[in-house]
């Protein structure tokens, strides 16, 4: 990883998190902006190998900025003092949202985190609507006092919740700031299938299917769980996979 963009409106912060990076990779090539405005200008005429990407800035915000922005993006490590502020980036290419002040440990772990998973500089266009997320991307979903950064490849399924929608993973759940189908316009419909009208399940989790005494698919997951197909959903996706 060699060329990086920081966008930071504060420039203490911005120089602070120049230095910190290049103590890490003392090679690495860096360009600091202090508007969403600015970072666009510079995306659009080079490429980088990530994006350091404070939320609160004039004007136009970071997740504004991304919303901008089509894949494939480099990866995005959301800086920010207040981690709910970060609920709304979902998973548009961010892999690791760090809180200010920024800790030199987890910063040196989200450039290696970058550096082992991604490669080569990327250089996104720029569209009204996002694309689907990586599955490496996270996303936040809380429930009372607790926030979780869930990875997209964790999501066991996705249950649709009043305007929210709910995910499950490792043991947990939380709600989303957004419906059921405005997150499932993010997902891969290769990996993420309906099962029903209001949920949808992560085939990659699921152990193996069986049928039930009604001909309906029901998804087994390796800790006993399961959860059955709806009669329209089981017979699309009988159709299309080939059951």
């Amino acid at each position: 990883m060699k060329k990086i963009l920081i966008v930071e409106d504060e420039a203490f912060a911005l120089e602070d998190l120049r230095d910190s990076l290049i103590e890490i990779a003392p090679d690495m090539e860096i360009t600091g902006v202090r508007t969403a405005t600015e970072a666009l200008e510079v995306l659009g005429r080079d490429a980088f190998d990530a994006i350091f990407l404070d939320i609160e800035l004039p004007g136009m915000s970071g997740i504004q900025l991304l919303e901008r922005l089509r894949p494939p993006l480099p990866p995005v490590v959301l800086v920010t003092a207040h981690a709910l502020l970060a609920l709304d980036a979902f998973g548009l290419g961010v892999v690791e949202c760090l809180l200010k002040p920024v800790d030199q440990q987890r910063l040196r772990k989200a450039v290696q985190r970058i550096e082992s998973k991604f490669s080569g500089a990327v250089q996104p266009t720029f569209v009204e609507q996002v694309g689907t997320f990586d599955p490496e991307a996270r996303v936040f979903a809380r429930e009372g006092g607790n926030t979780w950064l869930v990875r997209v490849a964790e999501i066991t399924q996705i249950e649709e919740e009043e305007r929210n929608a709910r995910l499950f993973f490792r043991g947990q759940n939380g709600a989303l700031v957004q419906s059921l189908e405005e997150f499932a316009l993010h997902l891969d419909p290769r990996v993420f299938v309906r099962a029903g009208p209001t949920t949808i399940l992560n085939l990659a989790l699921v152990d193996h299917f069986q049928h039930n005494e009604h001909g309906h698919v029901v998804a087994c997951y390796s800790d006993g769980s399961k959860f059955e197909f709806d009669p329209s959903s089981s017979r699309e996706f009988e159709d299309s996979h080939g059951l």
